[in-house]
């Protein structure tokens, strides 16, 4: 995968090879940075959601779960960091035309125990 990321030209690189790129391989990414096009790392695409996730919730994602987030699906967290505080147990959707996250909370099912 490292030398096919090589092989494809920076201008040509989309947000989800790099994602994929950066989560088989980081450390050769943090010490090759440059290989993430600007036009990525710095847009509001699945790469830079991504890392606003993870920093936020100190949680690792899927390539699936961020595309899926990126496309307006709710992806549930057990907490997350905003600047009203930290929130948990939430499910978090992101609108890409405004840039903003939606949080609500997630249900909870009861389960009734059965007795023997």
């Amino acid at each position: 995968m490292y030398r096919k990321v090589l092989n494809i030209p920076p201008d040509k690189r989309s947000a989800e090879i790099c994602l994929q790129a950066e989560n088989w391989y980081p450390e050769l990414l943090k010490k090759q940075p440059e290989l993430i096009p600007d036009i990525v790392r710095n847009s509001c695409n699945i790469y830079s959601l991504n890392h606003k996730m993870e920093q936020c919730t100190g949680t690792k994602f899927s390539v699936g779960q961020i595309k899926k987030l990126y496309d307006g699906k709710a992806l549930p967290v057990k907490e997350i960091w905003t600047p009203k505080g930290v929130m948990k147990d939430v499910a978090v959707s992101f609108d890409k035309r405004l840039k903003e996250f939606n949080f609500s909370p997630v249900r909870q099912i009861k389960r009734k125990g059965i007795k023997l």
